[in-house]
């Protein structure tokens, strides 16, 4: 199974948006998203930062990958206002109301994150882990 993850950064230049991409041997994709709240308390080392979101966003995905449907509807207007204020529009569409899709449309983006993803055979994946 290959993963990506990416990150959407607000005005401030501050990681508020995680993105995990998993992909399994039959190229099925799986999107799970974590959205930092401002209602959550700060997190303030930039290593913290890194373990919270990306590890929220893999579980999310890898739930939507083995039951193999959208889950974790986006129910606040808060999530919304920060993916849009990321400048997420086309994750928002991509997502469908979800923070974790399977098989949604990919942005463009994460299209090219894919392609390049499913042209590497074996090595490293683009967190440098090993597919083995």
């Amino acid at each position: 199974m290959k993963e990506l993850c990416y990150y959407l950064r607000d005005k401030a230049d501050k990681p508020v948006v995680t993105v995990m991409l998993l992909i399994d041997d039959k190229h099925n994709v799986a999107r799970g998203i974590a959205i930092c709240s401002d209602l959550e308390t700060p997190v303030t080392t930039s290593s913290a930062q890194r373990r919270n979101g990306p590890g929220l966003a893999r579980k999310r995905a890898m739930k939507a990958l083995k039951q193999q449907k959208n889950l974790f509807t986006i129910r606040r207007e808060e999530p919304v206002r920060i993916l849009k204020g990321a400048k997420a529009a086309a994750l928002l569409v991509a997502c469908d109301g979800f923070k974790a899709t399977y098989n949604g449309y990919p942005t463009t983006y994460e299209e090219k994150l894919l392609e390049k993803a499913v042209a590497q055979k074996g090595g490293q994946n683009e967190n440098g882990k090993s597919d083995d």
